[in-house]
């Protein structure tokens, strides 16, 4: 009697000891320590998005970005570049209305510098200071923009593609002119001319000076019609548009627009 008693406790413990191997499956694996897969990916989903920055976040990092390129490159004078920054903030797309007015207000503060430099290059042009409206064309154009062109359109004329430059003269001597020596200033003179090159007298904080330079870096102060349509002739010989037609506008603004020597230049 005593064994089948034994017997039956054997086989009631051995069935209990099943029961409980098989349930330790549900939860972490015992042997591996794994989670289950859809606990892993609700894991996962959760801490990515804890970590990633939200889709407004982001578009406001990247508008600033682009504002603040624009009023690096608009306080240099780079009106081409702080437009291409512009229009890559238009390229973000639709945005939300906080950051739409940013960009907006952006836009606006750009159009406004860009009208307030073609008036300071209108009164370059007009007082006769050409080298120093050649300096702020070539920093706007310094990277191309469609809105560059079409500001710089109503103050520099172009130049007729069959237009004869006309003919040069030597500065005369003890002529009043401005350079870039000693940053434009007119306290200088002309000593004398010889082919390409000028020699100046220019008067300094440290004294006098005899600088040699080409005649394209000095200009008449004050330029006369007939002066100006010499350094006309002398860009146009050394294949610099730019002065030439800056120096077309200087006549044009001096009241000469419809001199036939100026007509024949201006492309119609």
């Amino acid at each position: 009697m005593l064994p089948a008693v034994l017997l039956a406790l054997l086989v009631w413990i051995g069935s209990e000891a099943l029961f409980v191997g098989g349930d330790s499956t549900s939860g972490a694996d015992s042997d591996t320590g794994e989670m289950p897969p859809d606990t892993v990916s609700d894991l996962d989903r959760s801490h990515q998005d804890a970590d990633s920055p939200s889709e407004d976040a982001a578009l406001a990092d990247h508008l600033s970005g682009q504002l603040y390129a624009m009023r690096s490159a608009l306080a240099a004078g780079r009106l081409g570049e702080a437009w291409q920054a512009i229009a890559k903030a238009r390229d973000l797309g639709d945005l939300p209305p906080a950051l739409r007015s940013q960009r907006e207000a952006g836009e606006a503060e750009l159009s406004k510098a860009t009208a307030g430099q073609v008036d300071v290059l209108r009164e370059k042009i007009a007082t006769g200071r050409i080298l120093e409206a050649s300096e702020i064309v070539t920093a706007m154009r310094e990277t191309t923009h469609a809105k560059v062109e079409e500001a710089l359109a109503s103050v520099v004329p172009e130049l007729a593609a069959d237009a004869e430059p006309p003919a040069d003269e030597d500065l005369a001597p003890d002529r009043r002119v401005r350079s870039k020596v000693e940053g434009f200033s007119s306290k200088a003179r002309v000593v004398r001319t010889r082919g390409s090159e000028v020699t100046l007298k220019v008067w300094t904080e440290k004294g006098v000076i005899y600088p040699v330079v080409t005649r394209l870096a000095v200009e008449p102060v004050a330029a006369s019609i007939d002066e100006a349509l010499r350094q006309i002739g002398l860009a146009m010989s050394a294949d610099d548009g730019l002065l030439a037609c800056l120096w077309l506008a200087y006549c044009e603004a001096g009241g000469a627009a419809e001199d036939p020597r100026v007509r024949r230049l201006r492309l119609r």
